[in-house]
């Protein structure tokens, strides 16, 4: 307590007051950086940032800009510092390596950092007819049993072990993970995802971007993955004028602020996407 008759007391517990103030400030700002991702592309839908553990639910259009969105997301995570691993389903990975090099990436720098990773499962479904690269983790199925049993060993491991930090903290990305219900019933997808995939990404504290190509899964079974997720994400496309517009938008995040306002998106000729001022 400051002394009132003492001057210099009275400046010092002052001065004293305004640096707990500010190393209290610190503190919650940066706990914030370390639990939460800021992207340049969120900035003005997602002013709180995306708590690191979430599951989000990217609905997109066939003529949508989500392609080109998603390796923006990968790409702004990774200049950001945070790790990031981009699950391909339907583009080769040679060309999402193209891609993300034309964004300024250099992937041959982040991958033998251990901060960028892709994962493919295009080779499982062509039988290795794609041009398949040996540095990359390659799927050996997409059959939920398999794909269960895995899971279950990792997160066994993971709450009796302990979990190695360069293993947590990924931003996951996935290109149309809708491609995985052509190979297993829907119930068994929403069920894997229920009882696997959630609680893996939550202990592993990893964001995952799932993604569904609007009108190739039922929609029972997207409304049930709409109610489990933690936030969905719309990209489509509108013809205004004579031109073609991209647009998404948050329309559910669940406990954090969001404008769930349509933002207009512009695609750079490399291939970046930003939102229209």
């Amino acid at each position: 307590m400051c002394a009132p008759s003492v001057p210099h007391t009275q400046l010092g517990c002052v001065i004293g007051r305004q640096k707990f103030k500010l190393l209290r400030f610190l503190r919650y700002w940066i706990s914030d950086l370390l639990t939460n991702l800021f992207l340049p592309i969120f900035e003005r839908i997602l002013p709180d940032g995306v708590e690191f553990g979430t599951n989000l639910l990217v609905e997109f259009e066939p003529d949508s800009a989500w392609y080109e969105a998603s390796l923006t997301l990968a790409a702004q995570a990774l200049r950001s510092g945070h790790k990031a691993l981009y699950h391909t389903f339907q583009h080769p990975p040679a060309d999402v390596e193209h891609d993300l090099k034309k964004l300024g990436l250099d992937l041959t720098k982040l991958q033998g950092d251990g901060f960028f990773q892709i994962l493919d499962s295009l080779a499982v479904q062509t039988g290795g007819l794609n041009p398949v690269s040996q540095e990359e983790p390659i799927a050996k199925s997409l059959k939920i049993p398999d794909l269960s049993i895995s899971a279950a060993q990792v997160i066994r491991k993971g709450r009796d072990e302990g979990i190695p930090e360069e293993e947590k903290w990924w931003v996951h990305v996935d290109d149309n993970t809708a491609i995985i219900t052509r190979y297993n019933p829907e119930n068994n997808v929403l069920d894997f995802w229920r009882t696997r995939h959630f609680p893996f990404s939550r202990l592993f504290q990893e964001i995952t971007f799932y993604s569904m190509l609007k009108g190739t899964v039922s929609e029972t079974f997207l409304s049930q993955v709409e109610a489990i997720s933690d936030g969905i994400i719309d990209f489509k496309r509108e013809d205004k004028e004579g031109e073609v517009v991209q647009l998404f938008r948050v329309r559910r995040m669940r406990g954090r602020k969001f404008n769930s306002r349509w933002q207009q998106l512009n695609v750079s000729e490399t291939g970046e996407v930003t939102i229209v001022q």
